[in-house]
């Protein structure tokens, strides 16, 4: 399936027009939690407002966006010259921005002279502006560490990692309540990465609730594909919205990661028991 037969799906265009809505400030967004760390009551009012809000280790989306914006910078420099050893640097760095390192770099670092090939080619099958999601299976790499290499490697093309799956899902949940549906339509069902949430009690990441569920990812070769197709769903979605009310104000390369860390902070944990 590709983009335009994403997006034409009754459905998924339904929802877009309800998420619309809640990204341009038509409609509130209220989500609230008690962080553990650093220890505070967050709260958001909108989508807008979660993204005025971010935080990710104890700085703001600016201090976090400058030091992407140049291991991007160096990343994009290692594909341009073809680069093995500087693309590797490049993405260890970004691992390290994310806390995940937990076994990609080892993974990176035994690919050698191979690993900008690989991921380039990876990449290649993810670009949003082209993608085809029957072919997501040849996707070798793809966890919460290696979307967040491919989203500085290509243009539109959002993280999705635990927290991000956990508000994709939450969004499409309240859609479904609100418009009465009693289950989750196929090309909405974004799968749930795995992530810390499982093993920080006070933490849920999973919006399933009665007959509106929403599965877990894995790393199984099947579920590497359904990450690949979550993401790139992902992508399809957020760009056609990521242009509506206040994001509309920031520059056009920066609104898709805008909203993007909205949801992130969204997802850190959602309503229900853990």
């Amino acid at each position: 399936m590709r983009r335009d037969d994403y997006l034409g799906d009754e459905r998924v265009q339904a929802f877009i027009k309800w998420l619309r809505r809640r990204v341009g400030g038509d409609e509130s967004f209220e989500h609230s939690y008690r962080m553990v760390r650093p220890a505070c009551d967050w709260h958001c009012g909108s989508l807008w407002e979660a993204y005025t809000n971010y935080r990710w280790k104890d700085r703001d989306f600016k201090a976090n966006q400058e030091e992407l914006n140049g291991l991007r910078g160096e990343m994009l420099a290692a594909v341009e010259g073809d680069d093995s050893s500087r693309f590797v640097d490049a993405a260890c760095g970004i691992l390290r921005w994310g806390g995940v390192t937990r076994g990609n770099v080892k993974t990176l670092r035994d690919l050698g002279p191979e690993a900008l090939s690989r991921f380039r080619g990876a990449a290649c099958l993810l670009d949003p502006s082209h993608a085809d999601t029957s072919r997501l299976g040849r996707v070798r790499y793809m966890n919460s560490g290696w979307t967040k290499v491919y989203a500085l490697m290509l243009e539109g093309f959002p993280i999705y990692d635990s927290r991000v799956g956990a508000a994709m899902g939450y969004l499409v949940q309240r859609y479904c309540k609100e418009v009465n549906l009693s289950s989750v339509p196929e090309l909405l069902l974004f799968r749930l990465p795995p992530g810390r949430a499982g093993r920080v009690k006070k933490h849920n990441r999973n919006p399933s609730e009665g007959s509106l569920q929403f599965p877990q990812l894995y790393y199984s070769g099947r579920g590497r594909r359904r990450w690949a197709e979550c993401n790139v769903w992902a992508a399809w979605v957020l760009g056609e919205v990521a242009c509506e009310g206040s994001f509309a104000k920031l520059a056009a390369n920066r609104r898709l990661r805008a909203l993007e860390a909205a949801l992130f902070m969204i997802g850190y944990t959602l309503p229900g028991p853990p």
